[in-house]
C-alpha cells in the first residue's frame, strides 16, 4: 500500500515542479525551514491542514482528499506527472538542440580561423 505522506509529498513537488517554484519559496510560506520542506517532499513530515491550503492556494492547486484505500492509482491520475516530465523533457531537449547549434557554429569558426592560419604560413614560407 502507498505510504499516505510519501504520495503527498510526491504530488506535492510535482505541483511544485510544474509551477517552476523554489522549494525555499514553500518553506517560507509554510513558516518552515528548507531542510523541513524537504522532508515534507519526501514523505517524512507532516504538515498542518492549514499549511496546506495556504500551499495550495499559492500552487493554485485543488486540494483534494480521498479516502480510497486502492494500492494503485488509475492511469488518469498519473497524467499530470507525465505532462510535468514531458514539459521538463521538451525544455532540456530544446536546450540540447541550441547547444548543438552553437557547437556547430564554433566549430565552423574554428575551421575558418584553421584555414587562416594555413594560409598565412603559406605565404610566410613563400616570402622566405
Amino acid at each position: 500500500m502507498l505510504d499516505f505522506n510519501h504520495e503527498f509529498g510526491r504530488q506535492l513537488k510535482l505541483a511544485r515542479i510544474k509551477k517552476k517554484v523554489p522549494q525555499v519559496y514553500i518553506s517560507y510560506i509554510l513558516d518552515i525551514t528548507r531542510q523541513e520542506y524537504r522532508q515534507v517532499e519526501a514523505g517524512k513530515k507532516d504538515i498542518s491542514l492549514s499549511q496546506l491550503i495556504d500551499v495550495a492556494k499559492y500552487l493554485s492547486v485543488p486540494v483534494v482528499i480521498s479516502f480510497d484505500r486502492k494500492d494503485e492509482r488509475s492511469k488518469a491520475a498519473y497524467i499530470p506527472e507525465l505532462e510535468a516530465l514531458k514539459s521538463q523533457l521538451s525544455d532540456k531537449t530544446n536546450r540540447i538542440a541550441e547547444m548543438e547549434a552553437l557547437l556547430e557554429l564554433k566549430n565552423k569558426e574554428i575551421a575558418v580561423l584553421q584555414a587562416k592560419l594555413i594560409k598565412y604560413y603559406y605565404q610566410a614560407d613563400a616570402e622566405k
